[in-house]
């Protein structure tokens, strides 16, 4: 059987979503602001996250950052 702490090391992802949407609140007023669409990093994320929860896996973090 695994520790608790063998768990949680196993349940901790991190993967870094660099892509973000456009913020409606930041866009010009007057100016039309199209549906914000889920980045790519995002995208690829969530198949990530959903493939892992398939495996078991109880938790997954997300983090923003740079990919250099």
């Amino acid at each position: 059987m695994k520790s608790s702490r063998e768990w949680a090391v196993r349940s901790r992802i991190l993967a870094p979503v660099t892509d973000s949407v456009i913020d409606p609140v930041a866009a010009p007023a007057g100016d039309p602001v199209d549906p914000p669409q889920i980045p790519p990093a995002l995208a690829d994320a969530r198949s990530l996250v959903a493939a892992l929860l398939d495996e078991g896996v109880r938790e997954a973090v997300l983090c923003p950052g740079s990919r250099s």
